[in-house]
């Protein structure tokens, strides 16, 4: 088909004229080329490329011009092998550059022609479009298994009844493999009955009914791993729209560890509620302006009230409520501003009805994150006997010694280096030791700590000095059968004689009263410990005053400083999102008004930098009713929300592009057809629903099933060498045949291995292709009999003047050879002619 211009007319019969219309007019840019350059240009060429056949048909135009830079290894390598003679694929891609500077991706396939030189005629498609949609549809598919894959939290995909699909957080959270999950029902993942006593399969029925039903579901949930280990769990349903109808999405959370710790804090606090209402003495935590903040029964009976609630609301200045001497009240908060603890402080206190006791404290300083005193915690001790039992020992040494013998106070003897003299029944029966074994005792035996045998040491260094002891003195001691106990004393001289001779010490058993103090202390470490290395945003916030605690997590999330969120002037609307105000300040006033309202609910908070979080709150009083005050459990899921919107997104990207793709779409799990799009059933004839009932091979022509069979095998072998794309005969309902292009990838789909692929329609172009082969064939046998129909008189000519030359003149030689000369002039041509349809010697 040569000729001068890329867009001359050829001559020939009829068929020759139907080729050159159809190739002039084709979609498809269609090109001759030679090692020269280009030889001939369609329309459609300037179409995809900006160059006109003028332009392009010149020795001045380079090819690799319009060749992308990336490319041009690729086109090169392919001229190589052709010149090797390797067998190459016919269709193959590559990028031009338009001649505007756009880039465009183009399918190319080339076929050399037959005769001497090379050329080759090529066809171009612009696929620009088509590679563009799948590399967003690769792009959306990319996006969704890695956020579905990635998420902290088990995700399902579920019918009414079963599993379709899980992430790898599913499988790690119920220990088991995906086979274990898909396909199965939510009720084998759960123990008959919930902690409630509700029938686990019919109350999970009722929850994903709902769901399905359009109302989101979020619950917590008692689950069983496939060891059979429950665990806890916070569950969200939510209803989700798929090609194949309505399903459910399940987000599971593993909050095992989260209910053990708030058991945990449960179960502490409830023994210091048991500690602190049973004690037998007083315990108090008071502020150092002089009132009480909680007081337990037992210190409302030594103070000769009712109950607690009577104590705490009558008594508003300790100091000259409570201390026959107030001063007393001054002494004991200075001692505790600049020690932070004060053991066995006594004190004569007045009762509700005036009557006067003796009592014995130990209080500690509690600091606020200021390092200001928030109150101090204390026990008091009613030692009133005890103090009588003092005064009555030095106003009658006539009766020392039935009181000695009498007291239920244990009271001893020794001397100034911690030696035993005596000790009076309850001594003995405290220590363990009988009568005689008192004698041979010395307080480094007795006592249990060094550091309490040298503050022995000091006592008596104390009494020797003064003649008595200022205050109590607390020794941990190990009595005879070797039981830790904790005891209180105090301690005198006594004289013989007029002169110092030992010294008497009376003790207390305090070891119940220490082990409520340190449970106390305990209970209060462990839950500071808890809250402040919590992962959820905790805080205490009073009404009118504002934020009174917040967590480490809480300052993460919020972005302020504990210190602003504490100022007077930061208030707890400044964080949240003015859309939300309202529904807070409602469940605000629900709650006040004594209204069930759901335990947690969500709502927006702006942060510090202006970052707009999505958290999820749980709110419970802790206060009582004249301090009020509300404690909330604040967690950050925005990250969750984003993700299940990206998930959404996602689903509907991928439907939205596969249902408006022109290219035929499919998913194939094994021999049966899971998801076709309408380009699919326009190519084969077939509804969707009647495609999804036949089996891949029923649209495979048979002669072309071995070689599809064949690809499917290596990709599965992983095998990078075979071709991406490649063209196969389908049969459509009709039973017509058509050529298409197809291409496909390994997928998961719903939990299993699938084949996605993607189908072009390419019958027109191929029978484009073979009409130009069978014109190119017609071609090629005319120039065959040409060549006989010449080439044989031509070698007769040429024959007979060899016979007649040998005996010639000079002269009539030269003729002869003329001739000859003449003959090989005529023969080159036609073979010119015949060969390369040019009329040239």
């Amino acid at each position: 088909m040569a000729s001068d211009s890329g867009t001359g007319q050829s001559s020939g019969n009829d068929d020759e004229h139907i080729y050159h219309t159809l190739v002039e007019h084709t979609l498809d840019a269609i090109y001759v080329i030679t090692p020269s350059g280009f030889e001939y240009v369609n329309p459609a060429f300037e179409d995809i490329t900006g160059y006109a056949a003028d332009e392009v048909c010149t020795e001045d135009f380079d090819f690799w011009s319009i060749i992308h830079p990336d490319d041009r290894e690729l086109i090169a390598q392919r001229e190589h092998a052709r010149e090797r003679g390797e067998e190459l694929e016919p269709v193959y891609q590559f990028r031009v550059i338009s001649k505007q500077g756009d880039v465009r991706h183009v399918e190319a396939n080339t076929v050399t022609l037959p005769g001497p030189g090379t050329r080759i005629v090529g066809m171009l498609r612009d696929v620009t479009d088509r590679e563009r949609s799948l590399a967003k549809l690769r792009m959306n598919e990319r996006k969704y298994r890695t956020l579905f894959e990635s998420a902290n939290d088990a995700i399902f995909l579920m019918t009414e009844d079963v599993f379709v699909d899980c992430n790898q957080k599913a499988l790690e959270t119920f220990g088991c493999k995906k086979e274990n999950i898909i396909g199965h029902s939510p009720g084998e993942f759960s123990p008959p009955s919930q902690p409630d006593g509700r029938d686990s399969a019919e109350q999970a029925q009722t929850y994903i009914r709902a769901a399905l039903n359009g109302e989101p579901q979020r619950f917590y949930w008692k689950h069983v791993r496939m060891d059979g280990t429950p665990f806890d769990a916070e569950v969200a349903l939510n209803p989700i729209e798929l090609e194949d109808g309505s399903m459910v999405q399940a987000i599971v959370r593993d909050v095992t560890q989260q209910k053990r710790a708030e058991e945990a804090l449960r179960v502490a606090e409830e023994n210091y509620k048991n500690i602190f209402r049973n004690a037998v003495m007083g315990i108090y935590k008071s502020t150092a302006e002089g009132y009480h903040i909680s007081v337990n029964p037992a210190l409302a009976r030594i103070y000769g009230y009712d109950s607690p609630e009577e104590l705490i609301h009558g008594m508003r200045d300790i100091a000259s409520q409570l201390y026959v001497d107030p001063d007393r009240r001054d002494e004991l908060v200075r001692r505790l501003q600049e020690e932070g603890e004060v053991v066995n402080f006594t004190s004569q206190v007045y009762r509700k009805d005036g009557a006067t006791i003796w009592i014995s404290e130990s209080a500690r300083t509690v600091m606020n994150e200021e390092g200001e005193i928030a109150y101090f915690v204390g026990t008091v001790e009613d030692i009133t006997d005890r103090k009588r039992a003092e005064m009555a020992l030095r106003e009658s040494e006539a009766r020392y010694e039935a009181f000695f013998d009498r007291t239920m106070l244990a009271v001893y003897i020794h001397d100034f280096a911690g030696n035993f003299i005596d000790a009076n029944q309850a001594a003995r029966n405290l220590l363990g030791y009988s009568e005689d074994e008192i004698p041979s005792l010395t307080f480094a035996q007795l006592l249990d700590d060094e550091s309490h045998v040298e503050r022995a040491m000091e006592t008596i260094e104390e009494i020797w000095e003064t003649g008595t002891q200022e205050e109590p003195t607390e020794y941990r001691l190990r009595t005879k059968t070797g039981d830790v106990v904790w005891i209180e004393t105090e301690g005198a001289l006594i004289y013989r004689e007029g002169e110092p001779y030992a010294v008497q010490g009376i003790a207390r058993d305090i070891t119940a009263r220490k082990k409520a103090q340190m449970a106390l202390e305990h209970s209060e470490m462990r839950f500071r410990n808890l809250v402040e290395n919590a992962n959820d945003a905790i805080y205490i916030i009073h009404p009118e005053q504002g934020f009174q605690y917040v967590n480490p997590a809480f300052e993460n999330i919020v972005g302020y400083p504990a210190e602003t969120v504490y100022g007077e002037s930061f208030s707890f609307w400044d964080i949240i999102h003015p859309d939300d105000r309202d529904l807070v300040k409602k469940r605000a006033a629900a709650r006040e008004s004594g209204e069930d309202i759901p335990s947690r609910y969500e709502f927006r908070i702006i942060a510090a930098d202006d970052d707009v979080k999505v958290v999820e709150v749980a709110t419970v009083d802790i206060g009582t009713g004249e301090e009020p005050l509300v404690m909330g459990i604040l967690r950050d899921i925005t990250a969750r929300i984003e993700m299940e919107q990206a998930l959404k997104e996602s689903e509907e990207k991928f439907r939205l592009l596969a249902e408006s793709s022109t290219s035929a779409i499919f998913i194939h799990q094994g021999d049966t057809f899971q998801y076709v799009n309408p380009a699919m059933e326009e190519m084969s004839g077939y509804g969707r629903e009647k495609l999804q009932d036949m089996t891949f091979w029923d649209v495979v022509h048979p002669d072309h099933r071995d070689l599809v069979r064949e690809r499917g095998k290596q990709r599965i072998s992983g095998d990078a060498s075979i071709p991406q794309r490649y063209e196969i005969k389908v049969v459509t309902r009709d039973g017509t045949e058509k050529w298409a292009d197809l291409s496909a990838t390994m997928i998961i789909y719903r939990g299993e291995p699938a084949v996605l692929g993607a189908a072009y329609d390419i019958t027109e172009r191929k029978r484009a292709y073979e009409e130009m082969e069978r014109a190119l064939e017609k071609e090629r046998v005319f120039k065959l009999k040409t060549a006989h129909h010449f080439f044989n008189p031509i070698s007769i000519a040429k024959g007979y003047i060899d016979l007649v030359s040998d005996n010639l003149s000079e002269d009539d030689r030269k003729k002869i050879q003329a001739a000859r000369g003449a003959i090989k002039r005529v023969e080159a041509v036609v073979k010119n002619v015949t060969q390369r349809g040019e009329i040239c010697e």
